[in-house]
């Protein structure tokens, strides 16, 4: 079935228990050949599609057959820890985010972007994020979506595909 889509985006433990392994005996180098065991059984049409196996705090790695790799952090990583409140739903929130990303924007890494920045405002609280009008302008937990998505992308601009 992965070889008729685009993606596959598994979270850490899902993709590991696939194997056969364990999420808390993978380092960074087992997470990235986790991610690409996945991609070399074949996603998407002729090996083109991509893995994006979703790590929580540690953030998201992609995996494609012709590009290799590419890792973002959480948005909320060390220094906003305190910011995570409940990780319900963040898995849920970055595939729809991400979605939308790749749709919007044309490519893997905005599309990560985008459900990063999605996860980010479902695990400020528990329950749903809190959506207020104020000055005409749409704000999830008090902040625009496009300020925080633009404060991200430039945090991860040197972040680029490796082998």
């Amino acid at each position: 079935a992965i070889k008729v889509v685009d993606v596959v985006s598994p979270n850490l433990a899902e993709a590991a228990s696939f194997l056969g392994l364990l999420e808390e005996d993978l380092d960074d180098e087992g997470i990235r050949k986790v991610a690409k065991t996945f991609g070399e059984r074949g996603v998407g049409h002729d090996n083109q599609g991509y893995v994006i196996i979703r790590c929580g705090g540690k953030g998201c790695l992609a995996y494609n057959y012709n590009r290799g790799f590419l890792t973002l952090p959480a948005y909320w990583n060390e220094s906003g820890s305190n910011r995570v409140k409940d990780t319900t739903g963040a898995g849920n929130s970055f595939c729809g985010g991400a979605a939308l990303g790749m749709v919007k924007e044309g490519n893997v890494k905005d599309g990560m972007i985008w459900g990063s920045v999605s996860a980010s405002f479902a695990v400020e609280q528990v329950g749903l994020p809190i959506k207020s009008i104020v000055l005409g302008e749409e704000l999830w937990n008090g902040m625009k979506t496009e300020e925080r998505r633009r404060i991200f992308k430039e945090r991860v601009h040197s972040c680029t595909w490796t082998s």
